[in-house]
């Protein structure tokens, strides 16, 4: 057998020398073309980077010089340009980067990477122009990829483009079939925006997602209310609020949050969304609450207790249902202006038992015995307790006062109540109070002095234009004076 495969061998020989001889007038046959030397130069120095980090590691110079000297003899091989460029960035090589990438480019004109690898090492060196450029590009050759919007939306609004990175965001969204990294932009740099104290460029990442992420609009539209509330742009979140309560399923918040806006200057409005709310999501005990408190407003006290007689049911009937201090403060507020005193009082108790530093119950309990002139004492340890917790309220300091005028402590009470009008904004009913001590203390000028002010200041008070008639004070003409002082305020001065 060895002699077969001896014999075999000297035949391959002489085979192959008669071949090379009828080959050497070709020699240029053999010769490899540019391209393959180039692939031959670039898969040698590609090893040898490979040999250099195997012993030197991964962030090894000589590693990154045959890796870059591999990517400029074959710019053709994305994934060694690609690592050539990531090593560069590392060794503070940025222009050795660039210059691969841009080589790479040209060399694969239909690809998008090198243009994506491009966008991001400008914005490594803070070249944002070039980094659009760079990402515009990558948009050109491929409209479905996500990070490349993202990218540029990013970079517009770093240059205060903000209305060409909202352009940009929205087309992502319109082309891209994943557009999950997106909306993750979106709502992450809405929140930045939020920390950073600039709500109105929230408002359009979170406007972006309210467009686009119909399962959750209601919650972007939502919180957009929220952001214009904060604003006081009350128009605006009004808006936003009434279509969260559009979508499907409608959000029971919003219905809240856009009934409390119109609390102050027209709660029956306030009532109206409320009620209307009660049919879409019923028995809905904070929605309800918000009637109830609209309701007090309205001083339609009967009504508002029927509505928090319902809630304190619903939720006494859930499993762990809690009612809040808020809710006993306004339960017990319309009992006792309904004039239920004694309920009122149970309910503020009832509420002590659980929250007992609940200090405007607290307070309302210790005021309302004051000004019935029962349980003064009780009432004293109240306030007392409520001024523990807030010992610059002047609602609470002048409840501290008036309960020593209810003792006959005139003296005692004077400088409380002085202290209360002063910090509670030189307050109608505080300054009654002033003008009821002075009279005690025999000085009725005085007296006479704060009750104009009182009048001034509530002018519908009968109680007090009676002190004032009887005082001898024409009050006809003090609220016609009072009156026109109002008036001259209203009216804007003449402008030349």
């Amino acid at each position: 057998m060895r002699l077969g495969l001896i014999g075999a061998a000297f035949a391959f020989v002489f085979a192959a020398g008669c071949v090379s001889t009828r080959r050497e007038a070709h020699t240029g046959g053999f010769a490899l073309s540019k391209e393959e030397r180039r692939l031959a130069q670039s898969l040698g120095h590609y090893a040898q980077a490979l040999v250099c980090e195997r012993e030197e590691g991964p962030f090894s110079a000589r590693a990154f010089e045959h890796y870059s000297a591999a990517a400029k003899s074959d710019p053709s091989r994305l994934d060694i340009s690609q690592k050539a460029a990531l090593m560069g960035l590392g060794h503070q090589r940025p222009d050795v980067s660039l210059e691969i990438l841009l080589n790479a480019a040209r060399h694969n004109p239909r690809s998008v990477q090198p243009w994506m690898d491009l966008g991001a090492v400008y914005l490594a060196v803070t070249n944002d122009h070039k980094a659009l450029a760079a990402y515009r590009q990558v948009i050109r050759l491929d409209r479905n990829i996500p990070h490349a919007y993202v990218s540029l939306g990013r970079i517009g609004f770093r240059l205060n483009r903000d209305r060409e990175a909202v352009r940009w965001l929205r087309e992502g969204f319109r082309r891209c079939k994943d557009t999950s990294p997106l909306a993750a932009y979106c709502f992450g740099q809405g929140r930045e925006f939020l920390a950073l104290e600039q709500p109105t460029r929230a408002i359009s990442c979170f406007q972006i997602l309210a467009e686009t992420q119909h399962d959750n609009a209601a919650h972007f539209h939502n919180l957009i209310g929220e952001i214009y509330s904060e604003m006081n742009n009350k128009k605006r979140a009004a808006r936003h609020f009434l279509m969260a309560t559009k979508q499907s399923p409608p959000l029971a918040d919003s219905f809240i949050r856009l009934a409390l806006l119109y609390m102050q200057d027209d709660p029956q409005k306030t009532a109206d969304i409320i009620l209307r709310a009660d049919k879409i999501i019923p028995n809905h005990p904070t929605m309800l609450f918000v009637l109830g408190a609209a309701y007090s407003r309205m001083k339609r006290y009967k009504d508002a207790i029927v509505v928090f007689e319902r809630v304190e049911s619903i939720v006494g009937s859930t499993p762990g249902g809690k009612l809040s201090q808020a809710f006993y403060l306004h339960y017990g507020g319309a009992c006792e202006r309904h004039g239920e005193l004694e309920r009122a009082e149970k309910i503020f108790e009832q509420c002590l038992a659980l929250y007992p530093d609940a200090h405007e119950v607290l307070n309302y309990l210790a005021y309302m015995w004051a000004e019935a002139g029962v349980n003064l004492d009780k009432a004293l340890s109240y306030v007392t307790r409520a001024l523990e917790k807030e010992p610059e309220n002047g609602a609470y300091v002048d409840t501290l006062g008036w309960i020593l005028f209810k003792q006959s402590k005139y003296q005692q009470a004077l400088p409380l109540l002085e202290k209360a009008y002063e910090l509670a904004d030189h307050d109608a009913v505080i300054a009654d109070h002033i003008g009821d001590t002075h009279l005690k203390l025999g000085n009725l000028e005085k007296a006479v002095e704060f009750w104009k002010k009182s009048i001034e200041a509530d002018p519908d008070n009968v109680a007090v234009s009676r002190k004032l008639s009887e005082a001898g004070v024409d009050v006809k003409r003090l609220l016609k004076n009072i009156g026109r002082k109002d008036k001259k305020k209203q009216t804007p001065p003449k402008t030349e």
